[in-house]
């Protein structure tokens, strides 16, 4: 069994589904997504903890020009994979409500994005990257600009200039790579131990950084967010919170860090500030939201300004504490968009000032609410706790303090959403009585997760240890610095 199975089944189930029948291609959606996680679940137990690739998919794709359909497992992308196998079949079973006008194509997009995904984590050959990269860009701008609200086609034609700018600087990184290896290969290993000069690296580090920054996001480089959200129907922030943001993470400890780390070191300094400074700007944007899709957005924003921050120290213990994180954080933010959405559902208001939830309410909405919001803030029981305060503490004590109170506002922004507004509180006294079992079940299933990946971190930890010790070897050695 190899992980081709894992990027080519959801190709064909979404296939499939643009030729099944409107009132079943959820059901068939779902089914298709849990066979996913099966074969996911198969692949976990078959993993052995080392630091090699495993289950590789490996042949040539176009051999002419060195491209390889190469594509595998380890303890890194084995992380980021689970969270998306986890992840989509939720997504399904909470998809709008409200009738989709074409709902097999609606589907086959879900599904495509989740193939891209998994392409984009387990890519080895840097072609094969960039083709995964792209395919999570193309479902979701379709989904926004199909089913999203009334300004949706121009906020997401500002989405998608933003993004697909940013993956052709990362193309042509790539392409050059592939230019300077010996042999003209894209394989990922070569371009690992390609020897390029500092100012080399340094034009190879903005391009990679282009990408990904684009997608944490960064400061300059946020612009589309806040009203991508606003515009944006349930399922395509659910896609977009919970993973699509999370390929940028990834892309920085895979690509661009190893690649090129004399030149990171060069600009070390420099991308950690910026990482910090984001968080700040987003917890200080979060605090002028009364919308709260849009606080939602900058909330996304600041959780991932603080992984990027955990990734730019550059050490082996804040490296896993940070992967880890991005698992619970997915789950979590994931959560938190469902509750919010259904919140909006009965209110028919995205209105902060009409979100109160009081002890009238039915405490286990309020329970449910409770675990899955410190999960997003990573409170202790919840997730590797304070890993971001720590990894900034390493490098400077005053990004320290600018990431603790980042860490501050977020728990601020979420207890936001307890907030009482004169009299209205009786409009959430039935919420939870209208929560249908899928989402009674989904919100039990995250908060589970939470739970356990905060009470037992070591089980993501022990599958990530033996990878990353690796990466953060191969940095030391091509840069002659011990981290």
């Amino acid at each position: 069994m190899t992980v081709g199975i894992l990027l080519f089944f959801p190709l064909l189930a979404a296939l499939a589904l643009l030729f099944t029948k409107s009132h079943v291609v959820k059901n068939a959606a779902l089914v298709a997504s849990l066979i996913e996680l099966a074969l996911g679940v198969i692949m976990l137990i078959k993993f052995v903890p080392d630091a090699s690739y495993q289950m590789v998919t490996d042949f040539d794709w176009v051999a002419k020009t060195g491209i390889h359909f190469k594509a595998g497992i380890d303890g890194i992308s084995l992380i980021p994979v689970l969270l998306t196998l986890v992840l989509v079949p939720l997504i399904v079973v909470n998809s709008d409500k409200q009738k989709h006008s074409s709902a097999p194509a609606f589907y086959a997009f879900v599904l495509l994005m989740q193939s891209g995904l998994l392409m984009a984590f387990t890519a080895i050959d840097g072609f094969l990257f960039y083709v995964g990269w792209e395919m999570t860009l193309i479902p979701i701008y379709f989904i926004n600009a199909i089913w999203g609200n009334e300004k949706r086609i121009s906020v997401t034609l500002k989405f998608f200039i933003y993004t697909f700018t940013g993956s052709l600087f990362m193309l042509l990184a790539i392409i050059y790579l592939h230019l300077q290896a010996p042999d003209h290969s894209y394989d990922l290993s070569v371009f690992y131990n390609l020897n390029l000069s500092a100012n080399q690296q340094q034009w190879m580090l903005c391009c990679f950084l282009l990408a990904f920054a684009v997608r944490m996001p960064l400061l300059p480089l946020q612009g589309w967010l806040s009203d991508w959200y606003a515009e944006a129907p349930t399922s395509s922030v659910l896609l977009l919170s919970g993973l699509m943001l999370q390929t940028g993470i990834y892309g920085a400890i895979r690509w661009m860090i190893p690649i090129v780390p004399t030149g990171f070191m060069a600009w070390q300094k420099m991308l950690l500030v910026l990482a910090v400074i984001s968080t700040v700007y987003a917890a200080m944007m979060a605090f002028r939201q009364t919308d709260n899709k849009r606080l939602l957005a900058y909330m996304a924003m600041l959780f991932t300004s603080l992984m990027a921050t955990g990734v730019l120290v550059w050490k082996e213990d804040v490296l896993q504490d940070t992967l880890v994180l991005m698992f619970n954080y997915g789950v979590a933010i994931t959560g938190l968009t469902i509750i919010i959405s259904i919140i909006n559902q009965q209110l028919k208001s995205n209105n902060l000032n009409h979100l109160g939830i009081a002890g009238k309410a039915l405490p286990s909405f309020i329970i449910v609410f409770l675990i899955i919001g410190v999960g997003t803030i990573a409170l202790p029981l919840t997730s590797r706790y304070m890993a971001e305060f720590s990894s900034s503490h390493q490098y400077n004590v005053w990004l320290a303090l600018m990431a603790s109170f980042a860490l501050v506002a977020s728990a601020v922004h979420l207890f936001r959403l307890y907030q009482i507004a004169g009299g209205k509180t009786s409009l959430l006294l039935t919420i939870f009585d209208k929560i249908t079992m899928s989402e009674k079940l989904t919100l039990g299933i995250i908060s589970v997760l939470i739970v356990a990946i905060g009470v037992f971190p070591q089980l993501l930890v022990h599958l990530s240890h033996a990878a990353i010790n690796r990466l953060i070897t191969l940095v030391s050695l091509k840069v002659g610095t011990t981290i």
